[in-house]
């Protein structure tokens, strides 16, 4: 199957073969939700807020991000 980019992208049969495989949810698979333990909170919710920020960035905007924040926590 071709994704919406012109990407190959595998059947439903073979997300769900995946999951199991893995012993993940097959939404994990489908959307790349990474497994990441949040703490409870203000700090959670803006680590969430922060990561949603970024997974909308492109790779240009992203990697100046990686910079800045490596400067400022250093």
């Amino acid at each position: 199957m071709v994704g919406e980019r012109g990407i190959a992208a595998p059947s439903f049969a073979t997300v769900e073969k995946i999951a199991d495989v893995l012993d993940i949810p097959e939404v994990v698979v489908l959307f790349g939700i990474a497994l990441v333990a949040v703490p409870e909170g203000e700090r959670g919710r803006l680590l969430q807020k922060i990561h949603a920020t970024l997974a909308r960035t492109n790779s240009a905007r992203l990697a100046r991000a990686n910079k800045m924040l490596a400067a400022l926590i250093g």
